[in-house]
């Protein structure tokens, strides 16, 4: 099989650059052109073009579509699709609970920290909804509480004016969600009580705009799950964490990230 030379590899990234900033540059969805047009706009020759389509199709960042009303649409990533796929592969490199929780303290708390300071409204304006939103729910409802607590993660993260601050969160919720199973069971009137306590601490702070006190509620709340988790772990005989949601030898099932303040979805 003939290899390509160093300037036919040179044309294609350039071609590959150049149509992936056309994409960018447009809307999910909008036609990009037809095969003619966009050849004649980065001028290149056909087999040329036809490569570099292919490899931002592979990227997710293309869509092809061939007959009567066919060409070129754009196709964007979406933080949903991207943290999936990372959610994934970090469970195909062994990542665990622990690996979850702990890689998460630390980029929480960035976020509520960069969250507090953003001198949009836009953000606190969601959280104090929220807030409002919570008083009303019982409290002695699990499911209402999970619900809750999913859906508090998913926003402070969406709220984060830092995107990659933004995806990273998304990414430990999605391995959280995706591979741990939900256990209601674990989830007590006194673990609701102070979970929302912690989450009531945090948002205040956001609100108020205070970033250091933002980050230390942050913190202890993810202490506090750690210390939970461990202590569940250990009373269920328990040795370890593990893959899958497992603990130590026994096969015991660790509690799940989805009723955790920090990870849930």
């Amino acid at each position: 099989m003939p290899t390509r030379s160093k300037v036919e590899v040179s044309i294609i990234r350039r071609a590959v650059a150049e149509l992936r900033d056309l994409i960018l540059a447009r809307p999910h969805g909008e036609f990009l052109g037809s095969e003619e047009d966009l050849i004649r706009q980065i001028e290149v020759s056909r087999p040329t073009f036809r490569q570099a389509a292919k490899l931002l199709e592979q990227e997710q960042l293309l869509v092809i579509k061939r007959g009567v009303g066919g060409g070129y649409f754009v196709r964007l990533p979406t933080t949903a699709g991207v943290s999936h796929a990372a959610a994934i592969y970090l469970y195909t490199r062994q990542a665990n609970v622990e690996h979850v929780v702990r890689t998460g303290r630390p980029i929480l708390a960035e976020i509520a920290r960069v969250v507090a300071l953003d001198p949009s409204p836009k953000g606190r304006k969601r959280l104090r909804k929220f807030l409002a939103q919570d008083a009303s729910r019982p409290s002695d409802d699990v499911q209402a509480f999970l619900i809750a607590e999913r859906e508090f993660v998913r926003l402070l993260a969406s709220c984060s004016p830092n995107p990659v601050l933004e995806l990273f969160g998304l990414v430990l919720v999605e391995f959280g969600t995706t591979f741990h199973t939900l256990r209601a069971d674990v989830v007590n009137p006194e673990l609701i009580a102070a979970r929302r306590v912690l989450r009531d601490n945090l948002i205040h702070a956001i609100l108020e705009q205070d970033a250091e006190i933002a980050v230390l509620m942050s913190h202890r709340r993810t202490d506090a799950i750690i210390e939970w988790m461990h202590t569940d772990a250990k009373s269920r005989g328990g040795k370890g964490l593990a893959r899958r949601g497992q603990v130590g030898n026994g096969g015991v099932k660790f509690p799940s990230l989805r009723p955790l303040l920090s990870l849930g979805r």
